[in-house]
């Protein structure tokens, strides 16, 4: 799930940029590691509070974006 919300804010940021990594690491499939994978999707391999933090509050962003 972390990588899907990367990938998601990516796409807010850069829709034909996010499509074009994430498709570029499916094409790796099972021929790379997991960091690797997030890497060329353009997301961070990382359960860090930085992270989980930025995505949380694009989450309640959205949310609230929804509920308004």
């Amino acid at each position: 799930q972390l990588g899907a919300l990367q990938v998601y804010a990516n796409y807010k940021r850069d829709p034909r940029a996010a499509v074009t990594m994430l498709l570029e690491a499916q094409t790796l499939g099972g021929s790379a590691t997991a960091p690797r994978l997030f890497e060329v999707a353009g997301c961070r391999f990382d359960l860090g509070p930085e992270l989980l933090g930025e995505l949380m509050g694009m989450v309640e962003s959205e949310i609230e974006a929804l509920e308004h």
